[in-house]
């Protein structure tokens, strides 16, 4: 069903930015004001915001057609996208994605007899996964194809005066595979309805900053293309859990861990959640919740403990979360002026209930991403 009501991110600001007005003329407002202004704050978040797993099956659909009338066998994984964000930026991805998919499928995977004459399977893989990095939405397109030509890239940067002989022969490879992005060179010479003229890098980079965005690509020889981009976020709804550390609590996204049982987590290390907040640091009072009573799996194998310990794990819910304002670096409690010091980084942040259903000292809940779990365990 379509939306009734258009609404942009200024006039939501306004409207937000109203909310907390009215809740600052009640000194100490009772449970039921402070829950209406709740859940008018949520209603007027959720105008704004879109599911993203729509471009989900739009992509898997493309990636079929495309397959089709190259003849190519590809085969597309997508995971991640079970959350809600802005439609301005949902449109501005999908052309990103497509662009990508595009050069994957057009330039970067070879013919079912090619691939399998180097020892691959005939069938062509291309994963795309979202994830949140802080106040960043991380998106990977990852393929499995010949990758970029580096040497060609080099060849025709000199050859456009981008760079000289000397400065070439200097590059690092992880310079070469990126290199493609500095100087907008193309290695393609043929157009087709697919591709265009193979400058698809070039315009996924300009729509990418044009969103105060970053890209990355990273090519493993043998093994295909990875290109990693990062988009700030100002708001996102997504389905997070509470868990609680003591009077704390953090929120995760429910998509990135599932629970264990006591009997389950045998012959594995468990993190004390605590411990990664650096209460054992910061606060003595802390360290009789150190151990941790409840466990968390997490899903990404990202080279720490993959358990971890919390007090109590609370109902899953839509949550929305914003951008945490920078001055919570000065005056947060002590934990989250160790997480914000320690990450260097921007983190997405609720307004939580502090009733019986949630038990908390501080009054906004911090998102916790698997990404800054590794960070605070650096």
């Amino acid at each position: 069903m379509e939306k009734l009501l258009s609404i942009n991110e200024k006039q939501v600001e306004e409207l937000s930015n109203l909310v907390d007005q009215v809740r600052g003329r009640f000194n100490k407002a009772d449970e039921t004001q402070e829950r209406v202004l709740y859940e008018l704050e949520r209603a007027i978040w959720k105008l704004q915001l879109t599911p993203f797993i729509i471009l989900e099956k739009k992509i898997e659909a493309i990636i079929n057609e495309l397959g089709a009338k190259l003849r190519k066998q590809v085969q597309c994984e997508c995971s991640g996208f079970q959350f809600e964000a802005p439609e301005e930026l949902k449109e501005n991805l999908s052309n990103i994605i497509l662009h990508l998919i595009r050069n994957s499928v057009s330039h970067g995977f070879e013919s079912s007899f090619d691939r399998l004459s180097r020892g691959k399977l005939s069938v062509s893989k291309i994963k795309i996964t979202a994830s949140f990095d802080g106040a960043f939405l991380k998106i990977i397109v990852a393929d499995d194809g010949r990758g970029l030509d580096l040497d060609l890239i080099v060849q025709k940067a000199v050859e456009k005066n981008k760079l000289t002989q000397a400065q070439a022969k200097q590059l690092s490879f992880k310079e070469k595979v990126n290199l493609i992005l500095k100087t907008s060179v193309s290695t393609s010479n043929t157009m087709n309805e697919i591709s265009g003229s193979g400058v698809g890098i070039s315009a996924v980079k300009a729509l990418v900053e044009s969103l105060n965005g970053e890209i990355e690509l990273i090519q493993i020889p043998n093994e295909g293309l990875r290109v990693e981009m990062f988009f700030p976020l100002k708001m996102i709804g997504l389905d997070a859990t509470p868990v609680n550390i003591g009077d704390e609590v953090i929120w995760l996204p429910s998509q990135s861990f599932s629970v264990l049982e006591t009997h389950e987590i045998k012959n594995k290390v468990a993190l004390p959640l605590a411990e990664v907040l650096g209460w054992k640091a910061q606060s003595k009072e802390k360290k009789q919740t150190m151990g941790g009573s409840q466990f968390i799996l997490l899903k990404e194998n990202i080279g720490i403990p993959e358990v971890i310990a919390v007090d109590q794990i609370g109902a899953t819910r839509f949550q929305f979360f914003r951008k945490l304002d920078p001055i919570w670096q000065t005056l947060g409690p002590p934990w989250l002026r160790y997480w914000l010091k320690k990450t260097n980084r921007l983190v997405l942040a609720c307004r939580q209930d502090c009733s019986q259903e949630v038990k908390c000292s501080f009054k906004l809940g911090l998102l916790l991403d698997v990404s800054t779990v590794q960070k605070l365990v650096d």
